[in-house]
Parts: C-alpha cells; sequence; structure tokens
C-alpha cells in the first residue's frame, strides 16, 4: 500500500523537522491525495512539498499551503499540469516564501479561469512585481489575493497590460500601485467590454505629469461611474475621458464622476446620441466636454433629441468664433442659450411664465394671487398632490413646473391657462364657501336630520395629528381647507364627508360634479378661454 512506501516515510519523518502545521497539512492532504494519484505519482507529489519546505528558513509557510492547495488543483488539472504548477511555486519561493504562499492559496479559484499554459505566465506577473523589497512583496503578494476576482472578468492580454501598468506605478509609489489593484477589483466587476478602455484612460493620467493621484481617484470613481452609463456605450464613454485626459484638460475625475451622473439621469436609449455629441465637441473645444454632460439632462428635459442637435450645433458654431461665448453657451450661463433652448422647446415652463400667470389668476380671483409649482407642495410633504397636478390653497396656485403635453408652444401655453383659469374658479364660484349650517337652497334640507359631524377632537387625537405634522386632506383640493391639528376641528365640508360610509366614493362623485359645473361656468363667464 502507498502508506507504507518507505520513501513516503522518509519524507514523513524530514516534515516533522519543521513546525507541526507543515507535517498536519501534509497528513490531512495524504489520505486524499492517495484516492487520486496512483503510487508513483503520490510520492513526486509528497515530495515537490518537501523540496519547497526545505529551500530556506521561512519556506515551510510556502510548503503548507503547497499541500493544502494541491487537494483543491488536483481535480481539475491533469498530473502532467499539476507538476509546473507546483514547480512554478517553487520558483516563487526562491525570491519569496510569502509570495509563494499567496500564488498557492490563490491557486484553486484562479486556475479555472486561465489555460494550462497561461500558468506560467500568472506566476511570472507576479513575481515581476516582487524587487526584493517587503513593499514590492506586498504588492506581488496583493496581485494573487485579487487574481481569483481578476481573472474570470479580464482577459489574460489584459491582465498582463494591466499589471505592466501596476508595474510602472510602483515605481512611482508602491503606496499607489497596491490600492489601485485592491480598487480594481470593484470597477473590472462592473466594466464589462470597456476593460480595455479603462486601462488605457489610467495609462493616460500616470503618463500625464502631476496626474498620479487621479490615478486612484479614476479607479476610486470608476465602478460608480460606469454603472450609470448604458453598457455598449461604457467604452465610448471612458474613450472619451482618456482623450480628455490627452488634451491637457484637467477635470477628468469630475467629468467621469458628473458625466456619468448626467447619463444616469437619462432614458439609456438617449446615451449613444449625447456621447456621440461629446466625441464632436472634444475635437472642438475639450473644456466644453465637462460642462455640456452636466447640462443635457436639464435641456433634454426641454427638448428632443433632435432639437437638442439643433441647439448643440449652435453652440458649436459659437465655439468655433469666440471660445468663452462657447463656454457661456454650453455651461447654460448664456442668455442667447436660453432663449433658443425656449424657441425650439414646445413646453412652457411655469418659471417663465410665472408673472404673465399670476397676473391673469389675480385678474380672475379679484385678489392677489401667489404662484408656486405643485413640487413645493410635494417637496414639503403637504398633501397628497403629485408635482404633475394643479392645486389651491388659500391665495396660493400651485401649478405644474412644465407643461409639454401638446406639440406646439402656444397649445401648452393655453393648457397652462386653462389649467389656472379652472383652479381659480374653484374659490371664484364658490367651492370653499359651503358652511353646514346654511340651509340647502336646491334641494330638501336633509342635513338637519342627520347627526352634525363637525366635532372637537379629544387632547390625544390632536396630538397625534400634531405630531404629524400639517396635512391637506384627501378634500382639500375641493374644500380649500387643512385638518387644524393645533385646534382640534375639522372643516365644515370634510365633516359633511364623514357622514358617507364610503367616504372616498362621495368625495369622487363631489369632485367629478363640482368640476363639471365649475368648466361650465367659466365658459359662460369668460367665452374667450372656450377655444382652448
Amino acid at each position: 500500500m502507498a502508506e507504507q512506501d518507505p520513501r513516503l516515510e522518509s519524507i514523513a519523518r524530514e516534515l516533522s523537522q519543521f513546525p507541526e502545521a507543515v507535517l498536519q497539512q501534509y497528513e490531512a492532504a495524504h489520505e486524499r491525495a492517495g484516492t487520486l494519484l496512483s503510487a508513483e505519482d503520490l510520492v513526486t507529489w509528497a515530495e515537490q512539498g518537501a523540496a519547497i519546505a526545505r529551500q530556506s528558513v521561512r519556506a515551510w509557510e510556502a510548503a503548507t499551503d503547497y499541500y493544502a492547495a494541491s487537494m483543491d488543483v488536483l481535480p481539475f488539472l491533469s498530473f502532467a499540469n499539476f507538476i509546473p504548477w507546483s514547480n512554478y511555486g517553487a520558483d516563487l519561493c526562491q525570491a519569496s516564501p510569502t509570495i509563494a504562499a499567496a500564488y498557492f492559496r490563490a491557486s484553486s479559484r484562479t486556475l479555472p479561469h486561465l489555460r494550462p499554459r497561461q500558468v506560467a505566465g500568472w506566476s511570472e506577473l507576479g513575481k515581476s512585481l516582487s524587487k526584493g523589497t517587503w513593499k514590492s512583496t506586498a504588492l506581488a503578494c496583493k496581485f494573487f489575493e485579487v487574481s481569483p476576482v481578476m481573472a474570470p472578468t479580464m482577459t489574460f492580454p489584459e491582465m498582463e497590460r494591466f499589471i505592466r501598468f501596476i508595474d510602472i506605478l510602483s515605481q512611482r509609489s508602491y503606496d499607489l500601485a497596491t490600492e489601485c489593484l485592491d480598487l480594481s477589483q470593484q470597477v473590472f466587476a462592473q466594466l464589462g467590454d470597456s476593460r480595455d478602455n479603462f486601462i488605457s484612460l489610467v495609462t493616460t493620467l500616470a503618463d500625464a505629469n502631476g496626474n498620479w493621484r487621479e490615478v486612484k481617484d479614476a479607479f476610486a470613481v470608476g465602478s460608480r461611474a460606469v454603472a450609470r452609463v448604458e453598457r455598449s456605450q461604457r467604452g465610448r464613454f471612458l474613450g472619451l475621458a482618456e482623450r480628455l485626459s490627452r488634451s491637457g484638460q484637467g477635470g477628468v475625475i469630475s467629468f467621469l464622476r458628473d458625466g456619468s451622473q448626467g447619463l444616469g439621469q437619462l432614458d439609456s436609449a438617449t446615451h449613444p446620441v449625447v456621447i456621440s455629441l461629446g466625441e464632436r465637441l472634444i475635437t472642438v473645444a475639450p473644456p466644453a466636454v465637462p460642462p455640456f454632460f452636466s447640462v443635457v439632462p436639464s435641456v433634454l428635459g426641454r427638448v428632443s433629441p433632435p432639437q437638442l442637435e439643433a441647439w448643440f450645433g449652435e453652440g458649436a458654431r459659437l465655439l468655433g468664433e469666440n471660445l468663452e461665448s462657447g463656454l457661456a453657451f454650453f455651461r447654460m450661463e448664456s442668455a442667447y442659450a436660453e432663449e433658443l433652448l425656449d424657441k425650439l422647446s414646445a413646453g412652457v415652463e411655469l418659471s417663465r411664465v410665472r408673472d404673465v400667470v399670476g397676473l391673469y389668476s389675480r385678474a380672475l380671483a379679484g385678489n392677489d394671487m401667489e404662484i408656486a409649482p405643485s413640487q413645493e407642495l410635494v417637496d414639503k410633504g403637504i398633501g397628497w398632490v403629485s408635482g404633475n397636478h394643479a392645486t389651491i390653497e388659500g391665495t396660493t396656485l400651485y401649478l405644474p413646473a412644465l407643461v409639454d403635453g401638446a406639440p406646439t408652444k402656444q397649445e401648452n401655453f393655453a393648457k397652462l391657462k386653462v389649467i389656472a383659469t379652472h383652479q381659480v374658479a374653484h374659490q371664484e364660484f364658490g367651492s370653499f364657501a359651503f358652511e353646514y349650517e346654511k340651509p340647502s337652497t336646491q334641494f330638501r334640507d336633509l342635513r338637519p336630520l342627520v347627526q352634525h359631524a363637525r366635532h372637537y377632537k379629544s387632547e390625544d387625537e390632536a396630538g397625534d395629528e400634531a405630531e404629524a405634522g400639517e396635512q391637506i386632506d384627501e378634500a382639500a383640493e375641493t374644500e380649500g381647507g387643512p385638518v387644524s391639528a393645533e385646534s382640534g376641528w375639522v372643516t365644515d365640508m370634510q365633516g359633511f364627508f364623514d357622514l358617507f360610509p364610503e367616504r372616498k366614493m362621495a368625495l369622487d362623485i363631489f369632485t367629478v360634479v363640482e368640476d363639471g359645473r365649475l368648466d361650465a361656468r367659466v365658459m359662460r363667464e369668460y367665452r374667450g378661454i372656450r377655444p382652448a
């Protein structure tokens, strides 16, 4: 039996002279190795570990990891390929037992992603990082430590190119090289087919004078940045950043961060259009690229992609005539940029017509009216209205910040005017004038027959409302007032709706009928708005 082979007994006696961990790991692996190897191969396997252990004072550590790793490597390596693998580890041990130990530990999770002929290259990459100093040894160990994450996400030529870059970076700073190697795990997992573009970018940053710290920043923001860009466009986006670096223009890291944030706010279908415009822009004026990517979400919020290209073309023309004027255009610091955008856009922004709508609403209401975007209510957490719907509260008229459903600016402005007119009509034509105690004039008065819903709340109920904060009730759009958490009372109209077992249905029916009444009244009283 293999266990009785005198050669194995001799190896075991030799290993017993080293720290106890070596023999323990050998004995733990020996039984399993016997089921995987022939008697002769078993002796070779055992001798390989002993040969490593006797190399130097600390080599026993590498031998311990060799025996442990071999049991995970043997199942998917033929013995003909196993021997070179162990020999590569022995060669590393001559340079540094610590590096050899890291090589053995990383092997079981790295080798499945390498071809047998690439194992030698992998071990040489780690060895090339070691220059005989403790920092270079730590860098080589870090390479083997991250290899199980790197190997599945990179081709071997990409890994070779990247480690050559890390080697060059280490000549500037071992700490910087080690940090970048560590950060690369997250970056390469996100990059997909654009890995080579990222390697080109950081290589360019490293070659540029004074940009060494930007290299680390590129790794730090890289994974988050590319995740925001549509997958097929990530290589082009990184290529744009590289061209920005080659141009000598600073702010590459800001471009990665802010430019990707801008793209992240857009539909992914528009990413190719925006990046194509960026590629055109960098040939004209590289400094204009970062501000363009920063403002493009707000521009596309007002115009379509074809209109964006028209707006962009005018900015590019300005850059050719005067750099400062063109930069102001793309930073949206130019009145001309705003005017052109307004001409191209069919949508109507409340901020640009607030004064006109305010005058119009005051004329209808007969008193001062404040105009505010509906989003203000949402931001304050007041009421149930969304940022796209209009409502009125007291003397404040809340309107959508942008109306753009119609194909022309004139039609959208007419729509905004109709919305404002309807909301003011609530106040002008008595939606909020309901008094529970006032007798009915149009129908039989049933309210005296029903329990009065207006009531005072207990201190606990009032306290709960005060804690929740001021809120507009579901009926606020039609009744014009919130529950008062301070005084603990409900409005007349709230009390009226509280009488219905299906309160929401009663409110909906009332709202439909009341809105119809108001629109009919508006068309009778203000005939000029009937076409709209």
